[in-house]
């Protein structure tokens, strides 16, 4: 007996973090845009070579890009399911997600007072915004499941 199914459960939010970062920053579409060095990436996206490198090699051990050299580059699966104009992308999907990472944080506080961390009517009609968020996220992930099946 051992620790190592319990650690890699206290720690699997790191790869969530990751990819909705990604997602966020625009990484994926960056690296669609042609392969490319950590400084030409950089520039293209806008980001600091220092924070994206970090991310970006996060990404590789995730297996959603590939480095060869000195060069990133998306893999198949990101290019399929993880640019915005793409059938069946789930980057709308990803970015409702990691508008509930914190929510999620928050499981204890919901479990401890019997109350949501967040009321379904802000996602249900309430706040316009979330409301979209939602069914456009749910949308992109019906479509990129439905491609698999």
């Amino acid at each position: 007996m051992n620790p190592t199914r319990i650690l890699e459960l206290a720690n699997a939010f790191w790869g969530s973090a990751a990819l909705l970062a990604a997602n966020e920053c625009g990484v994926f579409v960056t690296l669609a845009a042609g392969r490319g060095s950590l400084s030409e990436l950089a520039a293209r996206a806008g980001l600091a070579e220092r924070s994206l490198g970090i991310l970006l090699d996060a990404l590789v051990s995730l297996g959603l890009v590939l480095k060869e050299g000195d060069l990133y580059r998306n893999t198949p699966e990101a290019d399929a399911f993880l640019l915005p104009e793409r059938p069946g992308s789930l980057a709308q999907a990803l970015g409702y997600n990691a508008g509930l990472f914190s929510a999620w944080g928050r499981l204890a506080d919901a479990v401890k007072s019997n109350q949501p961390v967040v009321a379904s009517p802000t996602y249900l009609g309430r706040d316009l915004e979330r409301t979209r968020a939602f069914v456009m996220g749910m949308h992109g992930r019906a479509l990129g499941m439905g491609r698999t099946m």
